[in-house]
């Protein structure tokens, strides 16, 4: 991948003469952790050079943009177009995933490779991953061929608007052997608009899957049907397990309403349990949303009930919370606290923040706690003192 960067960047540079615009940033924090009743102090700092590019070579373009970590190459995206010809060369960079409706490839972290495109024709090429596959994407179509080691893909998703939107997604896994469990199919029915539908899916019990797709197999049923009017969207999910069975302990029911002055949704998943009283509710969740803007504070604050309370309590119980953000002079202000009442347990939890964005390309951040409140639902005793700046 470097040998092939170095070559394109030195025919790109040899018969043109580039615009290079360089920037630079550097990120120096210092943690204090008491959560032992005595500061542990963890110092970390970042650099990073970016430069990006820009020429014409006979009417042909080319943009680039490479960055450093260091000393060390980090990143580089560049990009040469010439009519219908495409080429893009890739180092850490997110890039080349499926916009199909199910999702065939998708991905989350960077990746080394390149794509060739010629009109509507586009060839993908990953030297980090064991993936190479082709698309076409033309009117309301699209196909796809990928490989992965030993095993092949094949995706074919059609879109007929006509007074509503007929739309098909096939995908297809592996070659040794021809098996109808080894598909995945979408069949759907929506407005023109997406205003309302219904999509049908099918998950085969012998589909052989990459980790980097947003294909979901754990239901070998799932019907979505959705609504959406005014002021809100009604929807429910009818899901089965692997087997098919089980329908009405997986599916899920749903409404999302706004009055203007707050916001109101409501869930439940499984249809078995429905009693009297709320422990006999199952899973659900009821939430209200009131957004507030009071002597130029800008915050909300949120109320939920439900089974289970949060991410990290399984019980039934309440979630109190509350955020703000205040702008005083060249000071910006932000906070946040939740309060988690379970039937066996109470967490707190609490976050500040005091940034000083006043001089130019920089900023400097105090903050108090942890604020990753779906994961974490205690206060933390941690300061951390952190300074940007970018030129």
């Amino acid at each position: 991948m470097k040998k092939l960067f170095l070559i394109f960047l030195f025919l790109i540079t040899t018969f043109s003469f580039a615009y290079i615009s360089p920037s630079y940033s550097f990120k120096f924090s210092i943690t204090a952790d008491f959560s032992n009743d005595y500061p542990v102090l963890i110092p970390s700092y970042y650099t990073s050079t970016g430069f990006w590019m820009n020429s014409s070579v006979m009417g042909s373009d080319f943009t680039g943009s490479f960055s450093m970590s260091g000393p060390n190459l980090d990143s580089v995206e560049l990009n040469f177009s010439k009519d219908k010809f495409g080429l893009n060369i890739y180092k850490n960079r997110i890039f080349g995933g499926t916009n199909d409706y199910l999702g065939l490839y998708k991905f989350d972290i960077g990746s080394d490779g390149l794509m060739m495109k010629f009109s509507n024709l586009y060839f993908f090429a990953y030297n980090s991953l064991n993936l190479n596959y082709l698309k076409y994407e033309g009117n309301n179509k699209l196909f796809i061929f990928g490989i992965r080691g030993n095993k092949r893909d094949y995706l074919v998703e059609f879109n007929i608007p006509v007074f509503v939107n007929l739309i098909f997604e096939g995908i297809y896994t592996d070659y040794d052997t021809f098996s109808f469990e080894k598909s995945v199919f979408q069949l759907g029915l929506t407005e023109r608009d997406w205003k309302w539908g219904i999509k049908y899916t099918f998950g085969g019990s012998e589909v052989s899957l990459p980790d980097f797709t947003n294909v979901n197999v754990s239901n070998r049923h799932l019907a979505n049907l959705w609504y959406n009017f005014k002021n809100g969207s009604i929807w429910l999910n009818l899901k089965s397990d692997e087997d098919g069975q089980n329908v009405a302990g997986l599916s899920e029911i749903g409404l999302n309403y706004d009055f203007s002055l707050f916001s109101f949704s409501i869930s439940k998943t499984g249809f078995e349990q429905i009693g009297l009283t709320p422990d006999n509710w199952g899973s659900f969740n009821i939430s209200l949303n009131y957004p507030y803007d009071l002597f130029g504070i800008k915050g909300k604050i949120t109320y939920s009930f439900g089974s289970p309370a949060h991410n990290t309590i399984g019980t039934l119980g309440e979630v109190y919370y509350i955020e703000f953000s205040k702008n005083l002079g060249p000071l910006s202000l932000f906070g946040k606290a939740q309060r988690i009442v379970g039937i066996y347990e109470k967490r707190n939890t609490a976050y500040f923040e005091i940034k000083l964005p006043g001089f130019k390309n920089g900023e400097i951040k105090l903050s108090v706690g942890n604020g990753d409140f779906y994961n974490v639902n205690t206060f933390k005793k941690i300061i951390s003192l952190e300074f940007n700046t970018w030129w």
